[in-house]
């Protein structure tokens, strides 16, 4: 039967004192002045990661580099560390294509970028305290810019290259003017930019399909096809300096080089077909002959003006820029997808991760374990360079990945029994366990119990109403959930995944223990399961619904799903199914936190609180903005004291008096915009905060003691 608000509140609170018993009091709400988060945010990896553009000034003791989201991060140790200066535009979807340091002044940059939104937009951005700040250049603003140069003899003058067209300045981009022809069926979609470096009226332009050249300032263009084949984009195009008569073209279908500036080119030889996709060329600017091409397959090195060549790096290795110290050649640094940063020392004979100080890594999940200090990753996207690893100090990280088979992991714990901690990691196909001995994962988590079978969805007459959104205290809308009778949900077969005796297949998206000796829960597509021996074997404790989220405390268990939550007091036997009180469907729970009689759940439509342990509910503003809330946690042993972190602002939210009311942290040392879930662990003296975003690795901040003296 459907369940009104009055008796959903009224059954709730009777399942509460009669099959939970009289709540806990431990980590109950207090009283007493908040514990501040002190001091700014730090990141502190894990290191590596994507990375877009490079540029190095003359010396080469001072670097930049432009990630996919906006950000610009410098080094001045030729390399060896980084540090995040700035970001160009408040854009998460701003990719920082291209960064030239002015020839005339090193303090002046420019940013070409472009969004990985439809329609939005990018432009050329100047920076003139060497990238601590930057503006949009204003006859730009708007454009995709796919490519920018600077002219090596005048240099006041830069082209950029749009979707649109060519464009040029000769004032250091006070002003812009169009050198191509609008709305040209061929020439638009510029790729690739090069300036003759004895002659600024000389400029090519390569396109996604096939190279042009002006001879004239753009006053007249000409197509570049000749020996060319045709269906080809032009990513790089580079004119020798010691011979401006000799072009390289990189394309999709190859290398090309002209001995005529561009009126015909021949293929060259030696670079397999599968590495044909060259992002980038590079000259050494000492010797002419000597040409690096970086490809979706690794680096390559011609001496011989690109009669031959040889691959210097692992073909696992995708290069989609190169800088070169102009002093001394030997010196190169890759820009690199997954791995980061990448130095050589020896003309590209080897090369050393060198990405200290820099992330741009997507992490799925955290896992720490207080005995050792130890807080572990996971990666997701970094095939070979990603998988899990682990920190004891906030600046080694060390790697863990044998057994992993580059499989992305979604989910961590570091579960605590009565004999010692496991690292349980869930990827697609199932949980593996670490052996720390070997540093090897093994899979682990047997099926021992069976899931309620699902009943005839017609048999159900639940349904939804909506919680009166001018009493936001009343109690939401739900139903009962036997385990014998669950609610209307599609009827399944039972999945060989599921069946007792085989390793637990269904993908988990969260883990939750609630400390040391108690059962941990998994909660997956599949429903909720609990296991008592450190994930050694699981028994379901809920129907199959899919359950996103997952908190408990003795046998109050609360699963948050793709639309609400599930509730349940007597350790899995009954649920009851809560319709949190949004304007609209509430969308998917991405965390729940308890304390004592609080819930708090962090939602696709915002954070959502229960004073009475869901029996009713308010959708929380009072200082925390609406939208996605990936993550919600109370302060270890004190319920009044809430952290969250908010998606569209960018911030983390504090509340001293239970989620009631909250106010935002300084943002000071916290990079991006796109926040994640969050964790308070354990550090020596003392509790440390720390949030996950979604582009750019972790960050820390340290939790101040509490002033009551608690």
């Amino acid at each position: 039967m459907g369940w009104g608000p009055g008796l959903l509140a009224l059954a709730l609170l009777c399942w509460m004192a009669v099959l939970a018993g009289d709540a806990p009091q431990e980590g109950a709400p207090e009283s007493g002045a908040p514990a501040e988060a002190g001091g700014a945010w730090k990141q502190i990896g894990p290191y590596g990661g994507d990375v877009r553009s490079l540029a190095a000034g003359l010396d080469f003791s001072q670097l930049f580099l432009g990630t996919s989201n906006a950000q610009v991060y410098a080094s001045r140790d030729r390399g060896r560390s980084w540090s995040w200066l700035s970001e160009v535009a408040a854009r998460p979807d701003f990719v920082v294509d291209h960064i030239l340091i002015d020839a005339l002044d090193s303090s002046t940059l420019y940013a070409g970028v472009w969004s990985t939104e439809a329609n939005g937009g990018g432009g050329v951005f100047k920076s003139t305290d060497a990238g601590r700040t930057w503006r949009s250049l204003p006859g730009m603003a708007g454009q995709s810019v796919r490519s920018l140069a600077q002219s090596a003899s005048h240099p006041r003058l830069l082209v950029a290259g749009s979707l649109e067209g060519v464009f040029r300045t000769q004032n250091a981009g006070q002003t812009w003017e169009r050198i191509s022809p609008a709305q040209h069926q061929e020439l638009h979609n510029i790729e690739s930019l090069a300036i003759d470096p004895k002659d600024p009226e000389v400029v090519y332009a390569g396109t996604w399909h096939l190279p042009w050249k002006t001879a004239d300032g753009g006053r007249t263009w000409s197509s570049l096809k000749n020996g060319m084949i045709d269906d080809s984009d032009v990513f790089g195009i580079i004119v020798d300096w010691s011979n401006n008569n000799k072009v390289y073209a990189s394309a999709c279908s190859g290398i090309y080089g002209s001995s005529s500036a561009g009126q015909a080119w021949r293929k060259i030889q030696g670079i397999p077909h599968s590495a044909r996709r060259t992002r980038v060329i590079r000259q050494d600017p000492r010797n002419p002959a000597v040409v690096y091409a970086g490809t979706t397959e690794g680096l390559w090195k011609t001496a011989s003006g690109g009669e031959s060549w040889r691959r210097l790096t692992s073909p696992k290795l995708v290069v989609n820029d190169i800088a070169i110290d102009s002093r001394n050649p030997s010196r190169l640094v890759l820009a690199t997808d997954r791995a980061g940063p990448m130095a050589s020392a020896d003309g590209g004979e080897s090369f050393t991760e060198s990405n200290r100080g820099f992330a741009h890594r997507q992490v799925s999940a955290t896992a720490f374990d207080p005995a050792a200090s130890r807080l572990y990753a996971a990666l997701l996207n970094d095939k070979e360079y990603g998988g899990i690893h682990y920190t004891e100090d906030g600046r080694e990280w060390r790697q863990v990945n044998r057994g992993l088979d580059e499989r992305d992991v979604f989910a961590l714990i570091y579960a605590r029994g009565p004999t010692g901690g496991r690292l349980l990691a869930a990827v697609r196909d199932g949980i593996l366990a670490l052996d720390p001995a070997k540093n090897t994962w093994s899979p682990i988590g047997r099926v021992v119990g069976r899931a309620p079978e699902l009943p005839n969805p017609a048999r159900s007459t639940s349904k939804r109403t909506v919680t009166n959104r001018a009493a936001p205290n009343r109690a939401a809308t739900g139903r009962e959930r036997s385990a014998s009778t669950p609610a209307n949900q599609p009827p399944s077969s039972r999945a060989a995944h599921l069946e007792p005796g085989g390793y637990l297949r269904a993908t988990v998206n969260d883990f939750f223990q609630a400390g040391p000796d108690q059962p941990v829960y998994a909660a997956t597509n599949s429903g909720l399961f609990k296991s008592a021996d450190s994930g050694a074997t699981w028994n379901p404790v809920s129907p199959r619904f899919p359950v996103t989220a997952v908190a408990a405390d003795g046998n109050f268990l609360v699963a948050g799903g793709e639309n609400g939550l599930e509730l349940s007091f007597n350790g899995g036997a009954y649920w009851f199914h809560v319709y949190l009180p949004a304007d609209d469907m509430p969308g998917r729970v991405n965390a729940v936190a308890l304390s004592g009689e609080l819930l708090l759940a962090a939602g696709e439509a915002g954070l959502f609180r229960s004073p009475d342990r869901g029996a009713t509910w308010e959708r929380k503003g009072h200082g925390m903005p609406l939208g996605p809330v990936p993550g919600v946690r109370f302060r270890p042993g004190n319920g009044s004291e809430v952290y969250a972190s908010a998606r569209l602002t960018g911030h983390v939210y504090v509340s001293d008096d239970g989620g009631q009311t909250f106010r935002a942290l300084e943002r000071q040392g916290l990079v991006g915009s796109r926040l994640g879930a969050l964790e308070i662990l354990p550090r020596r003296q003392s509790l440390t905060l720390l949030v996950v975003t979604a582009f750019d690795g972790l960050f820390v901040r340290q939790l101040t003691p509490q002033s009551n003296g608690r």
